[in-house]
């Protein structure tokens, strides 16, 4: 029930606040920081936050972290009424996204390694296609329902309703996650710890008797760089690398549904809403056959490299029809990716050292987001956004490669 309400959110805000600045007037550099500020702000704080979960309850700190963070969605609601001035509203929600995102990534990291503890392994896949189903189903509904209201009040009255939906979708979220509860009956408790990470200097690597010492926090810490032994470094790397690259075209989305596709919101809303979530709510179902059939990892570098259709189709035709075939598949293709993503890091993520292990892919996260969000707007200025479609579909397709590769 918590993603039910999170699917809200989804449809609402998340789909679009990146509009509604455009039509203030903001630029790529506005929509990339749109993305990128939040990743900033969770590089800052995700290794202290990993530090300061371990021995606390995942479950009651989640709850407690997820009432602050929603509750900061309720000034989207009322920044259009508090401030006029249209470059000053700009940077004012820029500001209140990166405020919203100090929780935001402390829940990351919480959520992640409480689902990890409350879901058993053989049961994860089911679990995260479910969710997904979910997240669909609620954004279809929501996104359709916010179209016609875009597209029938005056402006920006029709964007703080959608901005209020999302904020109640989020404050519902957030009580169902704290009626979250662990059925020790049926989840192997983790393997303890060995004593030796804990007692070992902080951010310290062990090379034979040699210890490379560096930052503290609180005496504990901050950088565990044994975690990035073997192949969990190149793992990280490969995700790194296919967050960035997600993320290159985001900051043009919105620029090319509304500057070069000249689509209404409502449109926007059935193509990034309805389609896109019709799509992922079929294939997301289908989740746990796929990883059954083929292997989590092999569907992995698959719907990745499917991926990257999106926003090729919607450079190389430029239409109004481009934008619909484009969202079906995109659409199709994430309800199978995301999870596989999920399914993946779990697999690799010992249970006995969740928290340093979500911490460091945290980080890969945040510095991807970080990175293709302001690669996004460099291409934006030196091309066309045609062609800057084109070139971050290609650059999906390589990170595609590198997840089958190291992923």
């Amino acid at each position: 029930m918590d993603v039910f309400w999170f699917g809200i959110y989804v449809g609402s805000t998340l789909t679009f606040i990146g509009v509604y600045l455009t039509r203030l007037g903001a630029n790529s550099f506005h929509i990339g920081l749109l993305t990128a500020a939040p990743g900033v702000v969770n590089l800052i704080i995700s290794l202290p936050i990993a530090r300061w979960l371990e021995g606390r309850s995942f479950i009651q700190t989640t709850s407690q972290l997820a009432i602050w963070h929603r509750a900061g969605f309720l000034l989207t609601f009322l920044l259009p009424s508090l401030i006029t001035n249209i470059t000053t509203q700009i940077w004012a929600f820029l500001l209140v996204v990166s405020i919203i995102s100090i929780a935001g990534g402390a829940v990351t990291v919480s959520f992640n390694s409480m689902f990890a503890e409350v879901v058993p392994s053989e049961m994860r896949a089911h679990v995260v296609g479910r969710r997904s189903a979910l997240v669909a189903l609620t954004s279809v509904i929501t996104s359709f329902v916010c179209g016609r209201i875009l597209d029938s009040l005056i402006f920006p009255l029709n964007y703080q309703i959608v901005f209020a939906f999302g904020f109640i979708g989020m404050a519902l979220s957030g009580w169902h996650l704290r009626r979250i509860r662990k059925d020790d009956s049926t989840v192997t408790p983790p393997i303890p710890v060995r004593p030796s990470i804990h007692v070992a200097p902080p951010m310290s690597v062990r090379a034979g008797d040699g210890r490379l010492s560096g930052l503290r926090f609180g005496g504990s810490p901050l950088i565990r760089f044994d975690v990035l032994r073997g192949s969990f470094r190149y793992f990280l790397i490969s995700f790194f690398i296919f967050y960035a690259f997600q993320y290159v075209p985001v900051p043009l989305f919105p620029l090319t549904f509304v500057r070069l596709l000249h689509l209404t919101d409502g449109e926007i809303s059935l193509g990034t809403g309805v389609v896109f979530y019709i799509a992922f709510l079929i294939t997301s179902m289908s989740l746990g056959w796929f990883t059954t059939r083929f292997g989590n990892h092999r569907v992995l570098v698959v719907s990745a490299i499917l991926y990257c259709t999106y926003p090729i189709l919607i450079g190389v035709w430029g239409t109004k029809e481009s934008f619909w075939l484009a969202s079906f598949i995109g659409g199709g293709t994430w309800g199978v990716l995301a999870g596989a993503l999920i399914h993946r890091l779990m697999e690799r993520v010992p249970e006995n050292d969740r928290p340093a292990h979500m911490a460091l892919h945290n980080i890969a996260l945040n510095l991807g987001i970080l990175g293709g969000s302001l690669l996004g707007p460099v291409l934006g200025a030196w091309f066309d956004l045609r062609t800057a479609m084109i070139i971050s579909g290609v650059l999906r397709f390589l990170a595609a490669m590198m997840l089958g590769a190291w992923g």
